[in-house]
């Protein structure tokens, strides 16, 4: 099958992990690509790649956006994932959806913790997957294609769930 990519955090305990080894389970090629690792690349000093978890280094995103074009131009992934907080900017999403057909969001978070800069870029995704049900309807009701996701280790107590039943659960932690 296809290559796959995924772009967040390649931290050993990330849910990224899961989610590659759930697709490779269904013999996909995976590779994590560490967005935040690439921006680091290009950012001379270690104590302004420490300062880059609070302020942004323009120069250093837009150089990250343009190696993984180039990257996935070259490559042609079957699927792009992104997950939750990247800073891919929407002409980086577009030309990924030129040269790929599924360019997915993965939201695993409240909605609360989502930021302008993230809301604004989901309508240039193909689809939203999150792993809240009043996320998705959140989502399209502003007109976004979106669809609930388990977690990718959580198969035993999703097996015969169904995210559109009527009955609510006694506690919502989205």
């Amino acid at each position: 099958m296809g290559k796959i990519y995924i772009l967040g955090s390649a931290s050993q305990f990330g849910m990224e992990r899961s989610y590659k080894k759930a697709l490779e389970s269904l013999n996909y090629e995976v590779e994590i690509f560490d967005f935040n690792q690439c921006v680091n690349s290009y950012i001379p000093y270690k104590f302004f790649q420490k300062l880059g978890a609070y302020i942004d280094f323009n120069s250093a995103i837009v150089k990250a956006n343009h190696f993984i074009s180039k990257k996935f131009f070259l490559e042609k992934p079957h699927a792009i994932i992104i997950f939750t907080h990247v800073k891919i900017y929407p002409g980086t999403l577009e030309y990924f959806k030129s040269i790929c057909k599924n360019v997915i969001f993965y939201w695993p978070d409240s909605i609360v913790n989502m930021n302008n800069n993230i809301f604004n870029n989901l309508r240039h995704y193909h689809i939203i997957y999150t792993h809240s049900l009043e996320n998705v309807r959140i989502f399209q009701k502003n007109g976004l294609k979106s669809e609930w996701l388990p977690f990718a280790g959580d198969v035993l107590s999703t097996i015969n769930y169904d995210a559109f039943q009527t009955h609510h659960p006694e506690y919502d932690f989205s």
